[in-house]
């Protein structure tokens, strides 16, 4: 007999992600309640966007996304200026995440980590250099983690998030760390120092198997740092982390910065582990998952919803969904389920991103349906 009962049922959402004119504290509410008639039990909120997916947003600009979401005191200059929540006048996630904690729903908050484009060109000593397959190098949008200057800004980023929203009388219940991953290997002056420091010797530009080591080894050391840093805020605070886009071929090779072997609960310190989905055979899922369950606790994020919310174009080698296609992809996450050695540890599923849709949308209906019924 197939199980249902996944812990964390949730809808994933953003502060500015706008396909809808305004994400509101009365969109919100609305959607809240709703979602928790259908037994959604979790929000999980990303609060510094990055101005992804321009061909879904007809309505806004490729910059309405950017900046941080929220009336920040450390970095006011980096508020978003399109976001409600960023203005001290309009901000509600406060107010949402009281009402979601009198509905039942717990309240995540999940963040870019190293993808600032509002820091550049200011910054451009920051950005991540990443050695290319041909042996060239190439500037990226990231910031490098190997960089101490960057790492204050993070630090002092970071501190002035939790400080305002995982403290106080109705503090929300965790954080996820998403865009970990270095998509490549990143040869910063300053990552070839650190690495001759961890590794014994130079950095072998022509060793890309052993970069990518490095990497998945420095990831999981301040992940770890950072899960530690978010609890000195907030002990009770449950801290997370974003496989995004990871493939098979990821998880094996470290090309992503996340080598299974190399990077997974024990060595990250994270209470949970979050693995965005995107187009994965059932098997290759198993194959992930099995390993992730046997660590700790994982959920899974459906994704994407919104670049499927109706538009009657494709992108990126995405199909256009429908509510049977969430239907669907739900009963594959309890398929897989089933097939795990541990599968009590495949506590969540999700689905990201749902403030994309209008509240009308057919799309948004199956969501908080299919999800809130697993």
């Amino acid at each position: 007999m197939m199980s249902t009962d996944f812990q964390i049922r949730g809808a994933e959402a953003c502060t500015s992600f706008a396909t809808c004119d305004v994400l509101d504290m009365d969109y919100f509410a609305q959607l809240m309640r709703r979602g928790a008639e259908c037994g959604i039990n979790a929000l999980t909120l990303f609060v510094i966007p990055d101005s992804y997916y321009p061909e879904t947003s007809p309505k806004k600009t490729w910059e309405f996304e950017i900046g941080l979401d929220w009336p920040s005191d450390r970095f006011p200059e980096y508020r978003n200026a399109h976001c409600p929540n960023a203005d001290p006048a309009t901000e509600y996630l406060p107010q949402l995440a009281a009402l979601c904690h009198s509905l039942g729903i717990r309240v995540y908050l999940r963040t870019i980590n190293n993808k600032h484009k509002w820091l550049f060109p200011g910054k451009d000593p920051w950005r991540a250099i990443r050695l290319k397959d041909d042996g060239t190098e190439a500037p990226t949008s990231a910031c490098c983690w190997d960089i101490p200057a960057f790492m204050d800004y993070y630090y002092e980023l970071l501190r002035d998030l939790l400080e305002r929203y995982a403290t106080g009388p109705n503090p929300v219940d965790g954080i996820i760390l998403d865009q970990q991953k270095c998509f490549g290997a990143y040869v910063n002056a300053e990552s070839r120092a650190k690495f001759r420091e961890l590794m014994g010797h130079e950095m072998d530009d022509t060793n890309r198997p052993e970069i990518l080591e490095y990497w998945s080894i420095r990831n999981a050391q301040r992940v770890c740092e950072t899960v530690q840093f978010c609890k000195t805020v907030n002990p009770k605070l449950d801290v997370g982390v974003t496989l995004e886009a990871m493939r098979r071929v990821h998880f094996d090779n470290g090309d992503t910065g996340m080598k299974y072997d190399l990077f997974n609960h024990k060595t990250s310190g994270v209470d949970f582990i979050h693995h965005q989905i995107l187009d994965l055979s059932e098997e290759d899922c198993l194959y992930i998952w099995d390993k992730l369950a046997q660590d700790g606790p994982l959920w899974i994020m459906l994704d994407p919803t919104a670049a499927d919310a109706g538009w009657d174009k494709e992108y990126w080698g995405w199909k256009p969904r429908t509510p049977d296609a969430i239907r669907d992809d739900v009963q594959k996450v309890k398929r897989v389920r089933e097939r795990l050695a541990v599968p009590g540890n495949l506590i969540g599923i999700t689905e990201f991103p749902i403030s994309r849709l209008p509240l009308d949308h057919p799309n948004l209906e199956a969501s908080l349906r299919h999800i809130g019924q697993a």
